[in-house]
């Protein structure tokens, strides 16, 4: 590709906090990488605005991933990424990620309310526009009044590889398999197909195996419906829409507007969950009744409701992603709050790759030693003791400087800049001492700067084609 593009430039790696690193580098410590699509997001928001001081909100296929900036950063989760409720102790962007997407699981529950996300499901639309039989097979399904406790009416199935030896499945899940070798199916049709209860067919193990995959109505159906994208087959969308709708007794233009606002509401609860979490509170909105209580007056006023609840960000959303056109204008509004769609906002991703900078920094530690007047220097690579503390201070920084810059030159570095900050600590001895104990000395070097190129034009030709992509 690059060959292709006539691009003569290093191979570069993302890392977990939005920084730069060589191939080699990578290749050494791969677990940076950990977080580095989001956070290539939120360095393409970042640079196709201007923007110091915003919310980054990158809505794909899967999640939302959200990163509050600071002067143009997003903040640096100090306990490190966290992998599946795991901290990994890698330093990463604090990057808020949900389970709602363009492909979000759109239910009716038992209580007859329409729920999105967080499940992750193949949009009906986008399947059945390379398999239109499934248009059919959706014109033929449950009684409306038909009780399915594990699945929608709505639900279609196709097969995507073979379980491995080691994967046990029974023998209705064989035939289940056999089924769908040709193409995807309705639920309906499994049902017929092997003459039972749609309730003892329970298909969950082989979707979460990765034999299977689920299709279903999802936001991206409800956007070809209205007409607001029409890429794959909107008639699947439409029936898919009807069934629902005919389950909860309302007409197809009336439930897109459920769904709609359903959609809009729970992209603007990750706003204000994001924004807790960034204040530090360990709340989680949705587990408080009393707090839903009163979001919900705000984001879904009643026209009867007494008194009116409003929250504001103080502070503008940077969409990125493809669904964003559709959905975050009217989660501004009812955040009350400005919307930034930026140009190329789709490729944002790729826009931050070509824009990130390499930062390597490092960390020196001065601590009083053993002995009276001696001072021990904690660094990465070495300990060393001193006698003079003026002396151990011009040592850690020289050093300090000398380490960051070979980091950032392995890094990929050409030219780069170091940023010292060096802080001394003490403590007053007593209310009755006037004199100051030394507690440490703290000494941070970051070295920044750009990853290095060929030649300048080169570089500029390839943000003109990332730009096209």
């Amino acid at each position: 590709m690059l060959q292709e593009k006539h691009i003569d430039a290093s191979i570069m790696v993302v890392k977990g906090d939005g920084c730069m690193m060589s191939e080699e580098m990578a290749r050494e410590k791969p677990i940076e990488t950990i977080l580095s699509g989001p956070a290539s997001s939120i360095i393409g928001g970042t640079f196709l605005t201007d923007t110091p001081d915003a919310m980054v909100f990158d809505m794909g296929g899967t999640t939302t991933d959200i990163a509050v900036l600071k002067n143009g950063i997003p903040l640096i989760d100090q306990e490190g990424a966290s992998v599946g409720g795991w901290l990994t102790r890698v330093q990463a962007a604090q990057i808020y990620t949900y389970g709602m997407g363009g492909d979000s699981y759109i239910q009716i529950n038992r209580e007859g309310q329409i729920q999105v996300g967080p499940q992750r499901v193949w949009p009906l639309s986008v399947v059945a526009d390379q398999f239109p039989q499934l248009v059919d097979e959706l014109n033929i399904t449950f009684e409306k009044g038909y009780n399915l406790m594990f699945a929608q009416a709505t639900d279609c199935f196709m097969f995507l590889k073979r379980p491995s030896h080691a994967e046990q499945i029974t023998d209705q899940e064989e035939r289940v398999i056999e089924a769908l070798q040709g193409c995807p199916h309705s639920l309906y049709y499994l049902t017929q197909f092997l003459e039972t209860d749609p309730n003892l067919l329970d298909l969950q193990h082989l979707v979460n195996m990765g034999v299977i995959a689920r299709i279903s109505v999802t936001p991206t159906d409800i956007l070809h419906v209205n007409g607001a994208y029409n890429r794959w087959n909107r008639e699947a969308a439409i029936k898919g829409v009807d069934i629902l709708a005919s389950r909860i007794g309302v007409g197809r233009d009336e439930f897109v507007e459920l769904a709609a606002e359903r959609i809009v509401n729970e992209l603007c609860y990750t706003c204000l969950q994001s924004m807790v979490s960034y204040e530090g509170q360990k709340i989680w909105l949705k587990d408080d009744a009393t707090v839903m209580y009163m979001i919900n007056k705000a984001l879904s006023p009643a026209e009867d409701q007494k008194f009116d609840c409003s929250y504001s960000l103080n502070m503008p959303i940077i969409g990125i992603g493809a669904p964003i056109a559709a959905w975050l204008p009217q989660v501004a509004e009812k955040l009350n709050t400005d919307l930034i769609i930026p140009e190329h906002a789709e490729v944002a991703n790729a826009v931050g790759v070509a824009a990130g900078k390499i930062m390597e920094t490092v960390k020196v530690l001065i601590k009083p030693g053993e002995k009276d007047g001696t001072y021990l220097m904690h660094a990465p690579w070495e300990r060393k003791y001193f006698e003079d503390l003026q002396e151990a201070v011009a040592y850690a920084l020289d050093d300090a400087k000398r380490h960051a810059s070979r980091a950032a030159q392995k890094a990929g570095a050409k030219e780069f800049e170091l940023v010292v900050n060096h802080e001394d600590v003490y403590a007053r001895a007593s209310m009755l001492d006037n004199g100051d104990v030394y507690i440490e000395t703290r000494i941070e070097v970051t070295a920044a700067g750009r990853p290095e190129w060929e030649r300048e034009e080169e570089k500029e030709k390839f943000f003109v084609d990332l730009a096209g992509c």
